[in-house]
């Protein structure tokens, strides 16, 4: 499913709801049964990191396991108070090791691939 999100397959990433994807998941997990979805309409600090870890890699073209290579989940979770309501441009927690100036290990340089071209890119 990671590799299909990489890809911008549009059956993954658009049209589906987190419920559908872990239906889709579900083979693959620990469990035998679906937990019962709930409604919720505010946003978490897991929704956020859904969402920025979405941006940094269709921007930077690389794979979630370089991504969570150099940083964890509760690490990018853990930036949420600081960052989940900065301006665009500063809400990622990679920006400050990503700039072509940064020498952090999160660049896009990080995994040797040029973005995905959402037009094409699902097709490979």
């Amino acid at each position: 499913l990671a590799e299909e999100f990489e890809k911008q397959n549009p059956v993954y990433v658009a049209g589906k709801s987190s419920y559908d994807l872990l239906r889709t998941m579900l083979p693959l997990l620990p469990c035998e049964e679906l937990p019962v979805p709930s409604l919720r309409y505010d946003r978490t600090p897991d929704f956020w990191v859904g969402w920025v870890l979405a941006h940094y890699q269709m921007v930077t073209g690389c794979s979630y396991r370089s991504i969570f290579a150099t940083a964890t989940y509760d690490e990018i979770r853990s930036m949420y108070w600081p960052l989940h309501e900065a301006p665009r441009a500063s809400s990622s927690p990679f920006s400050t090791r990503c700039a072509p100036s940064a020498r952090g290990p999160l660049t896009s340089a990080c995994c040797g691939r040029q973005p995905a071209s959402p037009s094409r890119s699902w097709r490979r």
